[in-house]
């Protein structure tokens, strides 16, 4: 609370008074969700806010749904060498469980983020996972290193510009982000690989509470040095709710013999989505969705899938609750029985 010492005498310069009260040191939070691709989804965290009397955080936190489960000790230090730089550690493991594969790891990372402008911010890290893959599908298994245990290593570069109103529900503004990725047993790393991802998110409000969003992604990966494939963990899967609606989760490019997905190692999708007023925080939305996952760089297997729908949104006190119907335009032949898909999360799609 800021207020004058005394507002009623006049002077050139005054006397304020500042009141402060410390927030409590302890966080503990809870937060429960369903997806219709990871269902039940849940939550639970511990805080310390104030690590030295420095405002430095540590948290224990542990996640659980039906794809994943990870527990992790996160450190974060808001003011990191007396500079404007936001130092992130964290310490997890983590199980996933996939169509096309397992993964159990033990995760080690620090990274340097600093804001280079209001929009813009830069980050510089650095991840080690002592990785194993397991219940792999045979089709998939395009690495010696896609089965068993495998270290992981890399460099992670990235820069983001934000400019949108809102994070949860944007009106308009513009989200880019550029993500390079690289992988070198000089780095730690067995499996050897650099990555490459870049998507421009666009809001623009047209007429009154109409918003017309687009999302373009790109991303490639390529094997080097000791690789001759990039391991699946690493490659790019498309389809489902925050990609292309209408296809299962993972379900978009290249599969193996049983039907399962292989993944690439080049990605393109494109959304586009209309939404609209219905009554009061009840919002429809119209959407066409592509996209396409390949394995060869002379761009054999490119083909892009194509999906349309409409869906409702619910601006409720914890976000935009999303419901959408796809409907495949055209599918691939093992697809053509199964044209349409729901798909229920917290959020909206993009």
């Amino acid at each position: 609370d800021v207020r004058l010492a005394d507002p009623r005498e006049p002077a050139v310069q005054k006397d304020l008074l500042v009141s402060v009260r410390e927030r409590a040191r302890f966080l503990i939070g809870f937060r429960f969700g369903y997806g219709s691709e990871d269902r039940l989804r849940g939550e639970a965290s511990v805080t310390y806010r104030n690590v030295s009397g420095m405002a430095r955080a540590l948290t224990l936190e542990g996640k659980a749904s039906a794809i994943e489960r990870r527990t992790s000790l996160l450190y974060k230090h808001p003011w990191f060498a007396s500079r404007p730089i936001v130092l992130s550690s964290s310490l997890s493991d983590i199980i996933e469980e996939r169509d096309s594969y397992s993964r159990d790891a033990l995760s080690a990372s620090a990274d340097f983020t600093r804001k280079m402008s209001e929009q813009t911010e830069l980050s510089l890290g650095y991840t080690f996972e002592g990785l194993r893959l397991f219940d792999v599908s045979p089709g998939a298994q395009l690495s010696e290193d896609d089965v068993g245990k495998t270290d992981v290593a890399s460099l992670i570069g990235e820069i983001i510009y934000d400019s949108r109103d809102d994070f949860l529900d944007p009106w308009s503004g513009l989200l880019g982000d550029l993500r390079l990725e690289f992988a070198s047993h000089h780095l730690g790393s067995k499996a050897e690989y650099y990555k490459s991802e870049l998507a421009f998110h666009r809001y623009l409000e047209i007429g009154r509470a109409n918003v017309l969003a687009g999302l373009v992604r790109l991303g490639g990966v390529f094997p080097y040095g000791q690789s001759d494939e990039v391991i699946i963990s690493k490659r790019f899967f498309l389809g489902g709710q925050n990609s292309v609606r209408g296809y299962a989760l993972d379900a978009l490019g290249p599969r193996d013999d049983d039907g399962d997905p292989i993944g690439g190692n080049y990605m393109a999708n494109a959304n586009l989505e209309l939404r609209y007023p219905i009554y009061r925080s009840l919002r429809g939305v119209l959407f066409v969705d592509t996209g396409s996952v390949w394995l060869d760089r002379g761009g054999n297997g490119f083909i892009l899938r194509s999906s349309s729908g409409s869906g409702l949104r619910w601006s409720s006190p914890i976000g935009p609750l999303s419901l959408d119907y796809g409907y495949k335009l055209n599918p691939a032949p093992e697809d053509a029985d199964d044209r349409y898909r729901w798909h229920f999360s917290i959020g909206h799609a993009f």
